[in-house]
């Protein structure tokens, strides 16, 4: 019997009371929406109920799917990851922290102090085997026994004979940096023929090839050296060239002892715009980089941010770029330095609307989270800045216009702050006894920092050094470093063999720059055992 329209009506309203505020609700009356589970997959054998995971299966039980209970992992250790092999069944229980250097005791995990509670490891310098609890100070460029001091009690005496490192078929080279892998040097640096690309030398303590002159790169594109850093097992660099459409991108890649590249060079950014200036920092089990980037500048307006990235121990990236500061300040040339907790990083930033340019600090997690406000340092039309820890805390230096025509000053400039950039010591000059200082460096002692840079306190430029404390004491007086006729400058240091430190640098005396390396020996005080 058919209702009439309007009795249809009535009825429907009456039933919509009773359904209440679902009434004519789209998913009301679905039982797939009320979390009712769908029904059971039909089957003949176990085969038929492959989920394709191992950690989570499921058997044929009287013709249907029953699920089994799921693999649970958990060994009770707050230093493993904790996961099942879906492929396998079983657990799998990876360690949080490493022993690169395979001395028996495993670096903390990053933002942990070595030995702390929760830090899984008390290796203060897990790329040393000498270095490590217990362990026995001598001259070798680590704190060997994890005390916060590096090669405490040493003095450093004399220089070696001045050796060329770049080869004669450069008209220029530029560049440098040094790192040390326990045995030799390796230097990167640029060399420019009928392009500028990059090479990598093993160099043994008095500066002699080991490993020749071999290129770093096999582009047709302008491309430079970059930083380099070894990690404890291999040595890693990160650096900018133009292979892609004449655009500056930023690019890392991982390297033997020998030169050889561990596998095909990665591509870190992809930005519209030049990304220039990349740093690379190991914070134990991973790489940061941190570079300035100008993806969102346009033509009527520059802005010029920082950017970060993680990459794994296998040179895998990690997730993306990371944003570390905002818009229309103009921050370029960061350093970067691992601290006990945190990660400091020191860049150049343009102040509006005088057009000023000083030193800023922030800091981050060691992941590259968690930023921190911007402290400003001060400054005048900074030129360059660089930052080491020094007694749980960031020594921050830099080099500055002497004002109105002047392109330098006449001393390098530091500042201290905590690692969260609150200023201990305000800014002050560190370096006297000339017209010109500029082109620096800093290496840390843990407690101290060793300053190495270029000045004209003898007419000419000359590399430099002493050793400043941890409120920028001067402990040591200048040093003259290079004796030469002509100019040095940008002088790049790293401990070597028997607490050595070398140092690579930029002459004239060709008449055109190319990279020489000098060093000069560690000797421990007598008292220290």
């Amino acid at each position: 019997m058919f209702l009439s329209s309007a009795r249809f009506i009535s009825i429907a309203l009456v039933l919509c009371g009773f359904c209440g505020a679902g009434c004519g609700a789209r998913t009301g009356i679905y039982l797939s929406d009320a979390g009712v589970e769908p029904p059971p997959v039909a089957c003949v054998t176990d085969l038929d109920c492959a989920t394709g995971d191992l950690c989570a299966p499921a058997e044929c039980r009287e013709g249907v799917c029953a699920s089994l209970a799921a693999t649970v992992c958990n060994d009770q250790d707050e230093c493993t990851s904790d996961s099942c092999d879906s492929g396998t069944g079983k657990c799998v229980f990876t360690p949080l922290t490493l022993d690169l250097d395979g001395d028996g005791y495993k670096a903390p995990k990053p933002g942990f102090a070595p030995g702390a509670p929760g830090s899984c490891g008390d290796d203060c310098d897990d790329r040393s085997a000498a270095a490590h609890p217990g362990g026995v100070e001598i001259c070798d460029g680590v704190d060997n026994d994890c005390n916060g001091k590096v090669d405490e009690g040493a003095a450093y005496n004399g220089a070696s004979n001045a050796v060329r490192v770049s080869s004669t078929k450069f008209d220029f080279a530029l560049g440098a940096s040094l790192a040390f892998d326990g045995k030799n040097y390796g230097a990167i640096y640029t060399g420019h023929s009928t392009v500028s690309s990059s090479y990598f030398s093993g160099l043994s303590r008095a500066g002699t090839n080991v490993v020749p002159e071999t290129p770093l790169t096999d582009i047709n594109s302008e491309t430079y050296a970059g930083t380099v850093l070894y990690n404890g097992s291999f040595f890693e660099r990160s650096w900018e060239d133009a292979r892609q459409d004449g655009n500056y991108e930023v690019y890392f890649n991982r390297f033997d002892s020998n030169g050889k590249k561990l596998g095909p060079d990665l591509r870190v950014t992809n930005a519209p715009d030049f990304s220039l200036n990349s740093v690379p920092v190991w914070n134990g089990s991973q790489t940061l980089l941190v570079w300035d980037d100008r993806r969102f500048s346009t033509r009527s307006s520059d802005d010029v941010r920082l950017f970060g990235q993680l990459v794994a121990f296998d040179g895998s990236l990690v997730g993306g770029n990371i944003p570390l500061t905002g818009a229309s300040e103009n921050d370029e040339g960061p350093d970067v330095a691992l601290g006990q907790k945190r990660v400091g990083i020191a860049f150049t930033s343009a102040q509006h609307p005088n057009g000023t340019v000083h030193t800023k600090f922030f800091s981050t997690a060691p992941d590259l989270s968690d930023v921190g406000p911007s402290t400003d340092l001060g400054g005048t039309d900074v030129q360059g800045t660089r930052l080491v820890p020094v007694a749980g805390r960031f020594l921050v230096a830099w080099e500055q216009s002497g004002g109105p025509m002047v392109p330098h000053g006449p001393s390098i400039l530091a500042a201290v702050v905590d690692e969260s950039g609150n200023v201990i010591q305000p800014a002050r000059p560190v370096t006297t006894g000339a017209t010109i200082a500029r082109s620096f460096s800093l290496l840390t002692l843990g407690d101290r920092a060793l300053l190495f840079w270029a000045d004209n306190q003898r007419g000419n430029f000359e590399i430099y050094w002493q050793i400043l404390g941890p409120n920028l004491e001067v402990l040591t007086p200048r040093t003259r470093l290079t004796s030469t006729s002509s100019d040095s400058f940008f002088p790049a240091p790293s401990f070597g063999p028997d607490g050595d430190i070398g140092v690579l640098y930029v002459n004239l005396q060709t008449n055109f720059q190319q990279v020489y390396f000098v060093s000069m020996g560690c000797v421990l005080h007598p008292t220290v055992k």
